[in-house]
C-alpha cells in the first residue's frame, strides 16, 4: 500500500511524498557485501517537493542522491545502502525523509537478511584485566555452518602471540569449538 504524506485542508496546494511502501527491503545479502537499494517516490501534490535531509538511524546506514527537487506529478529516487559487516539474521533500519510536504517527514524502514555460511557464538570472548602470571581459564565459542553443504574448517588462530586456539569438532562439518 503506498505511504504518503496527506495535504491537509490549509495546505491543499502543498507538496505530498508518496513512496510504494515504507518498507524497503533489500533481500538477503552474504555478511560483510554492501545491501543497496533505490527507492523511489513520487510528488503527488501541487507544489514542487524539495527534500531537505535524509536522516538513517544507524552509521552503518548511507544514503546517496537525495539532494533533489521534483516536480508536481513527477519521480525522484536516492539509494540507501547498509553496511552488513557487523550483523547476522534479520536487520531492521530506519530512514526518516525531510522534506517540504505535508507533514515534512516520513519515516522508511530498511529491513535485510544477513546471511554468513559460518556462524560464531559468542561473537566476541573477553578476558578482562589480568594480572601477569595469573591462570586464565579458557574461553569457548561455538562455531556453525549454516550453508547447505558442509564445511570442514582446519584451524583456528589469533593474532595476539600471548593465546592460544584449539579448534575441537563437535559435529565434522557443521559444529566445531
Amino acid at each position: 500500500t503506498p505511504v504518503s504524506v496527506a495535504a491537509t485542508a490549509s495546505h491543499s496546494t502543498a507538496a505530498v511524498i508518496t513512496f510504494e511502501s515504507a518498507m524497503v527491503d533489500v533481500g538477503t545479502v552474504t555478511k560483510g557485501e554492501s545491501a543497496a537499494k533505490k527507492v523511489t517516490f513520487t510528488n503527488t501534490g501541487k507544489e514542487p517537493l524539495t527534500i531537505s535531509n535524509i536522516k538513517a538511524s544507524c552509521g552503518c546506514t548511507t544514503v546517496q542522491g537525495w539532494q533533489q527537487t521534483v516536480a508536481p506529478g513527477q519521480q525522484g529516487s536516492f539509494e540507501l545502502k547498509l553496511d552488513t559487516a557487523r550483523f547476522m539474521g534479520a536487520v531492521t533500519k530506519t530512514v526518516d525523509v525531510e522534506s517540504n510536504a505535508a507533514n515534512g517527514m516520513v519515516r522508511l524502514s530498511l529491513k535485510a537478511l544477513i546471511w554468513s555460511p559460518v556462524t560464531i557464538n559468542p561473537p566476541m570472548v573477553s578476558f578482562g584485566s589480568v594480572l601477569k602470571g595469573t591462570k586464565i581459564e579458557p574461553r569457548s565459542v561455538e562455531i556453525t555452518v549454516t550453508d547447505t553443504e558442509p564445511l570442514k574448517i582446519a584451524g583456528a588462530a589469533g593474532n595476539n602471540p600471548y593465546f592460544q586456539t584449539e579448534l575441537k569438532p563437535i559435529e565434522e562439518g557443521r559444529k566445531y569449538q
